[in-house]
């Protein structure tokens, strides 16, 4: 099953690993497929948009061709919230908008992550009548940590509730999210060791949830030469340009460990997660986003 047949796709992983760009790169390929793409930032992010060539964020979707760019906050998810479920109207600024409030709702564990993913949830299910009708969300997770708390909000509210509009909607974003054929978790790694260490750790942590859809490795660097003869070469290099042999000498050792971090990845999400398809993506000039984001985006065509 291609990730572009769910119509939501949650990406995570370790800070600095490039989980806003390979988003903005799986909606420009899953838009290139004539599906209508949403990607979401939480938290009032802005990373995204500048690979489009925009800047700054809206709570308002913007369009770039197929694609629109959308980020979210808790407090305006919160008054989407009242408007659509609660009918709170013109109470809704007095209530949600009142320090004592905020500060309750700032206190409930998880109530952010929950009303973000509300949203998010909305615009697939029940969009209003002037929001556009999408195919496929793919939000921007955060870090691999809060990443398993977002993904757990919805339960842990639905358990701590028991009733009420805030139970309802919990319910119906957990059975979203442990649905694999809606939802799919996209963990983005590096060939290194610790970013490695991270995803399986996120993997194992999501424990009998089928929802793992693909790993990324991102930034892999193919060897660029041959390998065979290459210990002759090394050897001749040593006598006549020890710089040059040492400068070999360190891009094998790196190309070695490389190998070896992506087996131990691939194998482990084997064993952890049966047949998960890890997607590596190739290291490529970062100075001009756009064009980044194009490029990468013709290599996760068919994911």
């Amino acid at each position: 099953m291609s990730l572009f047949d769910r119509r939501l796709l949650v990406i995570t992983g370790k800070g600095g690993v490039g989980r806003s760009t390979l988003s903005g790169a799986l909606a420009l390929a899953a838009g290139r497929t004539g599906r209508r793409v949403c990607v979401v930032e939480l938290a009032g992010l802005a990373a995204i948009p500048p690979l489009f060539g925009l800047t700054g964020r809206t709570y308002e979707p913007r369009t770039v061709g197929r694609i629109d760019l959308r980020g979210l906050t808790a407090p305006e998810a919160v008054a989407d919230f009242g408007r659509r479920k609660l009918a709170m109207g013109g109470l809704l600024r007095l209530v949600f908008g009142s320090r004592i409030t905020s500060a309750f709702l700032d206190a409930v564990p998880g109530f952010q992550d929950l009303v973000q993913l509300g949203k998010v949830e909305n615009l697939l299910t029940e969009p209003r009548e002037h929001e556009p009708r999408y195919d496929l969300v793919i939000l921007d997770g955060p870090a691999t940590g809060h990443g398993l708390t977002l993904l757990a909000s919805a339960r842990a509210m639905s358990d701590m509730t028991g009733g009420g509009p805030f139970h309802d909607l919990s319910a119906i974003i957990a059975r979203f999210l442990s649905d694999p054929v809606k939802t799919a978790i996209v963990p983005v790694t590096l060939p290194e060791e610790l970013p490695v260490h991270e995803t399986l750790e996120l993997v194992a942590g999501l424990g009998a949830d089928r929802t793992l859809g693909a790993v990324i490795l991102n930034q892999w660097v193919d060897p660029g030469f041959p390998t065979s003869g290459a210990d002759e070469v090394q050897t001749a290099l040593a006598r006549s340009a020890p710089d040059w042999a040492r400068l070999l000498r360190t891009t094998r050792e790196g190309m070695r460990v490389q190998a070896e971090v992506g087996e131990h990845l691939a194998s482990s999400i084997q064993a952890l997660a049966g047949a998960v398809p890890v997607h590596r993506v190739p290291r490529l000039d970062p100075h001009n986003p756009r064009r980044l984001v194009a490029r990468l985006a013709e290599r996760l065509e068919g994911v």
